[in-house]
């Protein structure tokens, strides 16, 4: 009876929460010609302080999902470049919200302002690519890396444990100046935040690579270095912290030299901490029990990095590099799990 009674609980905790997240749809399309706007950008914002609660990029054709969005009033916040912003109050009341076409007023005199101004806008669409300027940009004045630039970004999500996702399901390959990153997923993440904010020019998002690609890849997202003239030493240094139930330091250190035709490097990296992974979900068997799983895993880490590259410039245009793999030494990792599973109907 008390296995039962716990069993049941969980089920009606894991169904609050169900209930307490909703899903949202629809289509950003043009007012008159009723075409869909590819990449437009879609947010939910708090009424109390219209802060970010969930952002995507629509796709190609202007369609858009939202996930796990939770309960309650809130405002959709639409804006494409070249369109008039649209604020929309939205009030769920079941957990499906579809909320059909929303056209958007093309704004004629945007252009002239922006050239008037003389700054980029924060997002623009390029043929099948969003890029987003980050050179200048005050948006990104904050970040301490990489990582802090792509939690801006609409429709990229950066989970727990430090990997990359777009559009909520796709995992994107990480290029550098139009060049594929080969790279574990954890000497990746350690690369990324040793990128100082003050380095990149822009970030392309490609949500479906063209045919250029082969089919190689369902997501791109290419960072655009900066091309820096100066001469001689330049080094980076970082220190990111994350408190709460656990800590976790991520150290980073990046030191160069350039000559009119080389440029040394070397990437320095120090992870030391725990991280706290949770899991819980819930699975309709092929009978009528549901399985209800609650996974728990904490990771301790004390890893070293480092990685040496060359860089020759052949001409104006052409650059040959050689970098080799991140090199990491790490110190015995330990993984505790706890996994509690209970069978119920």
């Amino acid at each position: 009876m008390i296995k039962f009674s716990g069993a049941l609980g969980i089920l009606l905790i894991f169904c609050c929460t169900v209930r307490c997240q909703v899903m949202v749809t629809g289509k950003v399309t043009d007012e008159k010609t009723g075409q869909g706007i590819g990449f437009a950008s879609v947010s939910i914002l708090s009424v109390k302080d219209s802060g970010l609660i969930k952002g995507q990029v629509a796709d190609s054709t202007g369609e858009f999902v939202l996930q796990n969005v939770p309960m309650g009033k809130y405002i959709i916040l639409l804006s494409s470049y070249g369109y008039k912003k649209i604020y929309r109050d939205v009030l769920p009341v079941n957990n499906l919200i579809n909320l059909g076409q929303l056209a958007m007023t093309a704004d004629l005199t945007l252009l002239s302002e922006i050239t008037v101004a003389g700054q980029k806008p924060v997002f623009r669409r390029m043929g099948d690519k969003l890029i987003v300027s980050v050179s200048g940009n005050p948006l990104f004045q904050t970040a301490a890396n990489t990582f802090d630039i792509l939690k801006k970004v609409p429709g990229i999500d950066i989970n727990g444990d430090g990997s990359i996702q777009m559009s909520g399901r796709t995992t994107p390959a990480i290029f550098i100046n139009g060049k594929p990153v080969q790279m574990s997923p954890e000497e990746l993440q350690q690369y990324l935040g040793s990128i100082a904010p003050d380095l990149i020019a822009s970030i392309e998002v490609i949500n479906n690579p063209s045919s250029r690609y082969d089919g190689e890849y369902k997501g791109i997202i290419d960072i655009k270095l900066k091309q820096d003239l100066s001469l001689g030493w330049k080094g980076n240094a970082g220190v990111v912290v994350q408190q709460n139930a656990y800590t976790t330091a991520d150290n980073n250190f990046s030191l160069s030299y350039k000559t009119r035709k080389l440029v040394y490097s070397i990437r320095l990296g120090y992870m030391t901490g725990e991280r706290n992974y949770r899991y819980t979900g819930l699975q309709h068997l092929a009978n009528t029990n549901i399985m209800a799983t609650n996974t728990q895993t904490i990771t301790s880490n004390n890893n070293l990095s480092y990685q040496l590259g060359i860089d020759y410039q052949l001409s104006k245009t052409q650059q040959l590099s050689i970098t080799p793999p991140i090199l990491t030494i790490p110190v015995r990792p330990v993984e505790l799990h706890w996994r509690y599973l209970a069978i119920s109907w």
